[in-house]
């Protein structure tokens, strides 16, 4: 609690003063739907790249033709040039969700994927309105950075503590080997 208080002070001198001027600022009334707060939205293709680095080619060669997804982007550039975060932290994310804190991280995971769609979402525009902070989001790319916090944070839950003992931390230990000489074969083949 006492690490919570010091946490709260410690930041308010920044929040307090942007809080209080965010009415004067240019977004305080919002920014428009389609041409800035959902443009850059996440296409739902876009999701192999978790998996699989540069499956589209490399959006910041130098050359236009090593880039093919184009497409992909409402601007011709994803926002976020790679969302690569391979394959162990994906395999362990449910390993996460025996833990509370675990479940919680693969909730704000998936929840920062889904509100990157942006407008390829069914319902993102009423959540635009409904939901005064989303207003002032630009570029619902920007969730997968969101994303990519939380899976860290799934993955180092997944994984078994020093010195925890008994039969169920021993079977966890055994399904996380499991998972990454799995892992480990997927890479290798």
């Amino acid at each position: 609690a006492l690490i919570a208080l010091v946490a709260a002070l410690l930041t308010s001198i920044q929040i307090l003063p942007t809080l209080s001027w965010l009415p004067h600022s240019g977004r305080s009334a919002g920014l428009p739907f389609r041409e800035s707060a959902a443009y850059w939205s996440l296409h739902p293709a876009r999701l192999a790249e978790f998996l699989v680095p540069h499956v589209y080619g490399n959006p910041s060669a130098r050359l236009a033709s090593e880039f093919w997804g184009g497409r992909y982007s409402d601007s011709g550039l994803p926002l976020i040039m790679k969302l690569y975060a391979g394959w162990i932290p994906l395999l362990l994310l449910p390993l996460a969700l025996r833990r509370s804190l675990g479940r919680w991280a693969a909730f704000i995971f998936a929840s920062s994927i889904l509100l990157s769609f942006g407008h390829r979402l069914v319902g993102y525009h009423f959540l635009f309105k409904v939901f005064a902070p989303l207003r002032m989001v630009r570029y619902p790319e920007k969730f997968t950075i969101l994303s990519a916090l939380a899976l860290a944070l799934a993955t180092s839950l997944a994984l078994p503590k020093d010195g925890e003992g008994g039969i169920d931390d021993a079977r966890g230990t055994t399904r996380t080997r499991v998972l990454l000489l799995t892992a480990l074969g997927v890479l290798i083949a």
